[in-house]
């Protein structure tokens, strides 16, 4: 039984790191999933809607958080199937604050980036500082999903330091390397395995090191108000 439950590091961290490279692609297929449809049916229904800038800012506006709760959506999904499958945790409620968290960590990525713009004009000759958004979205997804995650281990704000350095690394990599054209792949994997790697190995410290205590079964004579631990839920 206790091989059962038995995390093992190696394991999570690698599957962690390939759940990393698989969030890209599965948002773009799933912003196009959502985005063709939708686009089709405006045009049907407001012929060259292109043509009217209040419009067209608008619906930029509006794709901005839609994109974001597609992208938390799918880290989310792929998330939770590893503190399922592999922390053996429930993961009540990840998804949600999760999507949340990526809808409006997208819109104060863009403000930011709006105000910045505004405010120097630097970011005119920085072609790289759109990379500089990842660390602020992941950090507003982050404190999202900490209200979560404090119910499954203690000093969960690590799991928000730990976003904000990976986001920072990952920015980092590719902006030093971004003139290494021919090793632009290479470059791309080590970026994406740092992230992986750091948000990894935190989650995997957080539950080994820093697990709350699971919490006896209720009796049949006990206070019906007692709270009921998450653990009562693990797999």
């Amino acid at each position: 039984m206790y091989d059962l439950y038995r995390i093992k590091p190696f394991r999570l961290l690698l599957w962690w790191i390939a759940c990393s490279f698989f969030v890209f692609p599965l948002t773009i297929v799933a912003v196009a999933v959502i985005a063709i449809p939708s686009v089709a049916i405006l045009h049907a229904v407001i012929p060259n809607y292109y043509q009217y800038s209040f419009l067209e800012t608008l619906l930029t506006f509006l794709a901005v958080p839609v994109v974001g709760a597609i992208m938390g959506g799918c880290m989310a999904f792929l998330q939770r199937w590893l503190l399922r499958t592999k922390l053996y945790w429930a993961a009540d409620k990840w998804t949600r604050w999760t999507v949340i968290g990526g809808a409006i960590g997208a819109c104060v990525a863009i403000v930011g980036a709006m105000i910045v713009e505004e405010m120097s004009s630097y970011y005119y000759y920085m072609d790289e500082f759109f990379l500089y958004l990842m660390p602020v979205y992941l950090g507003v997804v982050s404190v999202f999903q900490v209200l979560a995650l404090r119910h499954a281990v203690k000093q969960s704000w690590l799991w928000i330091i730990a976003n904000i350095v990976a986001g920072i690394v990952f920015a980092g990599v590719l902006v030093g390397n971004q003139y290494s054209s021919s090793l632009y792949l290479a470059i791309m994997i080590l970026s994406i395995v740092s992230l992986g790697l750091i948000t990894g190995f935190t989650m995997l410290f957080l539950f080994e090191k820093k697990l709350l205590p699971m919490q006896a079964d209720l009796g049949e004579f006990e206070e019906l108000d007692t709270p009921t631990s998450v653990w009562d839920k693990a797999i």
